[in-house]
């Protein structure tokens, strides 16, 4: 199934409150909620896609501590 790497990217993004939008081929990372900014992109893989959302997952638990 040539699209489940990138429906595991969704649902990774989705895990973290983030929304993937699919524009032109590229992906951008956005907030899901409140001012629902952009977040990164535009991102021409899934590879790519990935490590951007974990990178956000990162800067999160940052923020935590």
């Amino acid at each position: 199934m040539a699209r489940e790497p990138e429906k595991r990217a969704r649902l990774y993004a989705e895990h973290l409150v983030l929304r993937v939008v699919k524009r032109d081929g590229a992906f951008v990372l956005r907030e899901r909620y409140g001012d629902q900014r952009r977040l990164g992109g535009p991102y021409r893989s899934v590879a790519t896609l990935r490590r951007a959302i974990a990178r956000q997952h990162d800067a999160m638990l940052r923020d935590l501590g």
